[in-house]
């Protein structure tokens, strides 16, 4: 994965910040006191959208995501450049990644682009964060699931991400 600058300013200006954002730090503090996981990240907490605007947003049946963060796709003369709001989809508690769906993730990624709104862009790559033991497995099932809905034009978009590659790629601004 190559490297990624986190851009917390730009979670903070979306409109639901104030009632959904939050931080690494409180997840950690509250969920789990476990050290090494990445205390500065500000997100958008998908399951507090769910609660905020309770699905009118939403087509029957629709689901979001986990968290939305700030990313930066460059820097440049020590400028970032183009940021944007970027889906994560948290599936660290799979034991198995088997099961991956695109069709289930697909409807998580339509509901919280419904609840994002237009008014900063969201990246078109959407990504999905599994265990490192995990990770592969996942990726062969979630492209067995994209062909066989024969949606093969997306693939390029869905991103299995690894718990150690995300960490290690991440440069706050």
């Amino acid at each position: 994965m190559e490297p990624m600058w986190i851009d917390n300013e730009i979670v903070h200006r979306h409109i639901l910040w104030p009632t959904c954002g939050d931080t690494m730090q409180n997840v950690v503090e509250e969920d789990c006191p476990r050290k090494g996981y990445i205390r500065d990240l500000s997100f958008i907490d998908c399951l507090a959208m769910d609660k905020y605007a309770p699905r009118k947003h939403l087509a029957q049946g629709q689901k979001t995501g986990d968290v939305v963060i700030g990313v930066a796709t460059t820097m440049q003369n020590g400028k970032l450049r183009c940021s944007q709001l970027q889906i994560v989809e948290v599936r660290l508690n799979y034991k198995n990644g088997k099961n991956v769906s695109y069709s289930e993730l697909k409807n998580k990624i339509s509901g919280t682009l419904a609840f994002l709104g237009r008014d900063i862009p969201v990246s078109q790559d959407y990504w999905f964060l599994f265990t490192d033991k995990v990770a592969s497995i996942a990726e062969w099932a979630l492209n067995r699931s994209i062909y066989a809905t024969k949606d093969t034009k997306q693939k390029k978009y869905y991103k299995i991400i690894r718990l150690s590659d995300f960490k290690s790629s991440l440069n706050f601004v």
